[in-house]
């Protein structure tokens, strides 16, 4: 049967793809911008400068929280939203003449950690923590890419939200009867055995 789950993730990699895009300098256009993968991607054999995004790690942080909604004016289903906090690790790395690629690296890296990466990221459901330090990446002389290449780790956060329909209730009354007492004596209340009805002990 068809799922009734629904989840709502953050799409990380268009987010930082278009965070190089609108701040790498030199400018880098949006199809100079490839994902990587954890295997060798298909990176571009021409002499064109270019970048790579690859998303490392997903870590979790903390347990779920949830949240549980329902229109009271309708008998509809109410629904219930699990979230969790994940801190996500990507990679970018810029190929090509060594001064722009190492330029861009140091340009990303700074705004990750202003104002501009905050607003800039908040459209797309993410928030940007930090940036590790640029560095130079030796590329694999045995490489048909042998070109200089820059790096940087980009760490931001991110809520995942998978949503469920789940059945609710209004307040119920309970009719408890006022003497309670009567109906549901407790053992203290309840009339002991009359001494007849005790079992004697067999005679000898």
């Amino acid at each position: 049967g068809m799922s009734r789950v629904t989840v709502d993730v953050p799409d990380v990699f268009t987010a930082v793809r278009d965070y190089v895009a609108e701040w790498a300098t030199p400018a880098l256009e949006t199809e100079r911008i490839f994902r990587g993968w954890r295997n060798k991607a298909a990176l571009p054999e021409d002499d064109v400068d270019f970048a790579v995004v690859t998303i490392l790690a997903d870590n979790r942080r903390g347990t779920n929280v949830s949240d549980f909604k329902t229109d009271p004016a309708t008998n509809d289903d109410g629904t219930i939203t699990r979230s969790k906090l994940v801190i996500c690790d990507v990679l970018v790395e810029f190929y090509g003449s060594p001064e722009a690629s190492r330029n861009r690296a140091v340009v990303i890296e700074t705004i990750m950690r202003d104002e501009f990466a905050t607003r800039f990221f908040e459209g797309y459901g993410i928030t940007p923590l930090y940036a590790d330090a640029t560095r130079e990446i030796t590329p694999n002389a045995a490489s048909a890419n042998a070109v200089a290449r820059y790096a940087t780790t980009l760490h931001v956060s991110y809520w995942p939200h998978l949503s469920a329909p789940v059945g609710w209730l209004d307040p119920a009354n309970v009719n408890v009867p006022k003497d309670v007492d009567t109906p549901y004596p407790t053992a203290e209340q309840r009339p002991l055995p009359h001494p007849s009805s005790s079992h004697s002990p067999p005679p000898l």
